[in-house]
Formats: structure tokens, sequence, C-alpha cells
């Protein structure tokens, strides 16, 4: 388990990390990478500024749905630079001679993206996204990062005393239960809150008030049979031909090291991208067995650079 992932406060909403994966398909530099997002942004954000012109003189008057697809919007440079680092450090994309790389993970949460909105998604779709996109960023978080795990864990805690929650009031409550200030709820707390928005764990009901869902998962944080059900993913296996090959179409052509829990992980995020549940040993058990994977010392397992055909190959569309 990884520490607090740093996140600028900007940073808030997971969907602009599938936009970033569609985006990010050879190493470049990160910084073109943002300049990437950025130009996507202001092609269309024109429009939707002249969509809502006049109703939205003031933050306090707009609308709610468009508050929540206006925060967190990548429309400075700055942000959108943050949201690149935010997409490194859960483990997104590699570093490699001072560019930024895509791996496995990429391609996980690319193909989840794409199944989920289409490959030339529009702006409003990095807010509303779909279960297997949700599905992978949530396994994702709850493995990379110790404080979305640490928020639904303290917001599981407020179910018996509170229905709502006024921001003023959420404030206090986190910075008393953690020992910090305002400046670490608004760029440690507020993102992940916003994050757990985005997954479908809690509402804002209106600006400066949340609202959560009271059977909602962070009570049920580490079931994986949750996420399943919480997200539309389909609780029957895929076909293992299938399963490995979806597999195999995601691993990079180069040598990797995985620790052996997280290469398990990988093959289940794998699953989601599809919208299927996969029997995660056996996939593991198959890829060993052909030499897909060989040990190594310490637990490990490595990639082999040149993975042979999946003689379970099958030709089934799970889409």
């Amino acid at each position: 388990m990884r520490g607090w992932v740093e996140s600028h406060g900007d940073a808030c909403r997971l969907g602009w990390l599938g936009f970033l994966s569609l985006l990010l398909v050879e190493p470049m530099p990160p910084r073109l990478l943002a300049d990437c997002l950025h130009s996507r942004v202001q092609a269309d954000y024109a429009d939707w500024s002249r969509m809502f012109e006049g109703s939205v003189s003031g933050r306090s008057r707009k609308p709610g749905y468009l508050y929540d697809f206006l925060h967190g919007f990548p429309n400075s440079f700055a942000t959108c630079l943050n949201y690149v680092r935010l997409m490194e450090v859960l483990g997104l994309a590699d570093r490699e001679d001072g560019l930024l790389a895509p791996n496995p993970y990429t391609a996980v949460l690319r193909e989840a993206f794409a199944r989920d909105v289409g490959r030339r998604p529009g702006l409003r779709d990095a807010v509303s996204m779909g279960g297997r996109t949700k599905a992978v960023l949530w396994e994702l978080l709850r493995a990379r990062d110790k404080g979305v795990r640490v928020v639904a864990g303290l917001l599981s805690t407020l179910f018996t005393k509170y229905e709502r929650l006024p921001r003023k009031r959420a404030v206090e409550f986190f910075s008393s239960m953690l020992g910090r200030g305002y400046g670490f709820f608004r760029h440690a707390v507020d993102p992940r809150l916003w994050w757990l928005v985005d997954l479908g764990f809690i509402q804002r009901v209106r600006d400066g008030c949340w609202v959560f869902y009271l059977d909602s998962g962070v009570r049920m944080f580490g079931s994986r049979r949750f996420a399943l059900r919480m997200f539309g993913i389909e609780s029957g296996y895929a076909p293992l031909g299938f399963s490995v090959d979806a597999v195999l179409r995601v691993l990079d052509s180069r040598e990797a090291s995985y620790d052996y829990g997280e290469f398990e992980r990988l093959v289940s995020l794998v699953g989601y991208s599809v919208g299927l549940a996969f029997d995660v040993r056996r996939v593991v058990a198959v890829l060993a067995e052909e030499g897909v994977l060989y040990p190594q010392p310490g637990g490990r397992v490595a990639v082999s650079p040149h993975p042979p055909r999946n003689p379970l190959s099958m030709e089934v569309d799970a889409a």
C-alpha cells in the first residue's frame, strides 16, 4: 500500500485520466501531453461557454450540473499538467529518459474508457464515466492510494450521524480526525471527495454540501464482489480463452517485472476494462504454462518480451 498520492487540488476529476490514456499512445514529454489535453479541451470549450453564456455570471449561481462539470475542469495548462502528474503517480504511465510512456495500466484504462464513451469522447464524458472506467479506476485507487482509503473509511463513520454534510463541517471533521489544517483538506481530502463522487459513492447536492449514499460501498470498501455489482460488471466469468487474449493484448512488448500480487491485480483490471469478470488465477496459470510469465527471486514474475500466441484463443466478442 502506498501513502497519500500527491495530488493538486484542481486535479480532482478522474475522467480526465481517461482522456489522457487516449492521448498517450507513445512516449512523449509530459508537457507535450499536457498541451495535447489543453488543446483538446480548448477546441470544445468555446461551444460550452456560448451555450451557458448569461446563466453563469457568478459561481454561486451556476446550475448544479454545470458546476459539477466545471469543477476540476482543465481550462489552464497548469491544471492539465497536474492531471498528467496525477496520471504518473497513480502508475498509469512510466517515466523513461524524461519521457512519459504508456504501460499496461494505460492500455487497460484506454480500453475501458473507449468502450464506455467511444474513441472520440466529448468533454462531458470526463464527468459521466461509464461502469468499466469506474471499476478500473476504483481498483487502481484502492491499491495505490492510501488517501482514498482513509477518506472513504472516515466517511463511513459519518453515516450514523449525518445524511448530509456541509462543506464547512466536512473541513472541521477531516481536519480534526487527521490532525491537519485547511490546506491539507484542500489539496488532499477535497480531491478525493470528488473522486468518490465520480465513482458514485457520494453525491454533491449543491455547492458546499455533500450527501452520502447510505447503502454505498464505502462501507464495503474492501469488497471486490461489491465493485462488480456497483459498476455494472458482469458477475459471470469470461471464457478462459478470451480472458487470456485480453491480457495478452495489453502487455507491453518490452520485458517487465511485477510483484505476483500486482500482476494478478492487472489481470483483474483487464477484466473490468472489457466489462467481464476474469478467473484471475486460471488466467495467470495459463500464462505461466505457456511461457508468458516466468518466476523471479523475491516472489516476482517477469513477462516475456515475445509472448507466444494464445493457444486457447477464442473468437469471442465481449463488448
